[in-house]
């Protein structure tokens, strides 16, 4: 599951040569960031039937064994609503959507409050 969930509020680093003046960090893109929480709802929190398939099931896990299905679903939402990720995302919301807001607003308007976008 690490390799989405590094894409919910995180940044990604872009190499940039001398002279480049575009920033080397950027938020990852919005709809990415939908699309991996869409993943975890289908194919996470909705238990998959599939992992419940006993030709499946009794490979992975001992009868005495805490469920692996129930597992993987603990460690993901715990690892979406983990406090340093979770201010990671205020953060970012605070560099990246404000910032936006200002080099693009010409009407005179106040930034969005947080969550607005």
């Amino acid at each position: 599951m690490n390799h989405v969930i590094r894409y919910v509020g995180t940044t990604q680093y872009t190499i940039r040569n001398d002279g480049d003046t575009r920033p080397a960090y950027e938020a990852i893109p919005r709809e990415k960031q939908l699309s991996a929480i869409r993943f975890f709802e289908d194919e996470v929190i909705n238990t998959p039937q599939w992992l419940m398939d006993p030709k499946v099931y009794d490979v992975v896990e001992a009868a005495t064994m805490k469920s692996f299905v129930n597992e993987l679903q603990e460690k993901t939402v715990n690892s979406l609503l983990d406090g340093q990720r979770l201010n990671f995302m205020i953060n970012n919301e605070v560099r990246f959507v404000t910032r936006r807001w200002a080099r693009t607003n010409t009407s005179g308007t106040s930034a969005p409050q947080s969550g607005s976008q």
